[in-house]
């Protein structure tokens, strides 16, 4: 069985959020742990931080962390855009992918921050990755397309679209490898 992993945008700060931050906001982000809390309140935080940390811990990532910025993440989008474009397997959006994650999660890096995008992408081997930050049209509308394809009925991420072509399984949240296996299967019977 051949399976190819493709990421898609979702906003988990839309634009309309960013409006009311200063315009530095939209370069260096606004403080994560804040904002966290302000989205969920201290309570659910208190409960939320924990599992994350238990989480990375449980996949060997012991430097997980709430500290450092978050901000608009429509530049990281159109690089993951563009990254899928560069080969048919998807291993550069699949490292891209990774490398983000890592700055945003462990570095205390936001995604919105310049230099860690092209940091991100000189790692995964995204070529060309300065032009497309340089373009703010480019990659915007696959984007827009698939924020409009994809997002519809998502209320938060990961969420996860398997499909063999002429079905489709979603689920969200965090999954045991068992939820997987188990989507798998029924696709495979199909």
């Amino acid at each position: 069985v051949d399976v190819k992993v493709s990421w898609r945008p979702y906003m988990l700060m839309p634009a309309s959020t960013w409006g009311s931050f200063p315009p530095e906001a939209q370069k260096y982000g606004i403080n994560k742990r804040e904002w966290y809390n302000q989205k969920f309140g201290p309570d659910r935080m208190a409960t939320i931080e924990p599992r994350l940390r238990n989480a990375f811990e449980n996949v060997g990532i012991e430097n997980f962390s709430m500290g450092g910025n978050t901000g608009p993440t429509m530049d990281a989008h159109r690089l993951v855009a563009y990254a899928e474009t560069l080969d048919a397997s998807g291993d550069i959006q699949n490292a891209l992918m990774e490398g983000l994650f890592s700055r945003y999660f462990t570095q205390e890096r936001a995604p919105c921050d310049k230099e860690a995008l092209l940091d991100a992408c000189k790692e995964a081997g995204v070529t060309d990755a300065e032009s497309v930050l340089e373009d703010s049209s480019k990659f915007l509308l696959d984007v827009e397309d698939q924020l409009r394809t994809y997002s519809r009925g998502v209320s938060g991420v990961p969420h996860f679209i398997i499909s063999n072509g002429s079905k489709r399984l979603q689920f969200g949240g965090a999954q045991p490898s068992e939820t997987f296996e188990d989507a798998f299967k029924e696709l495979l019977e199909r």
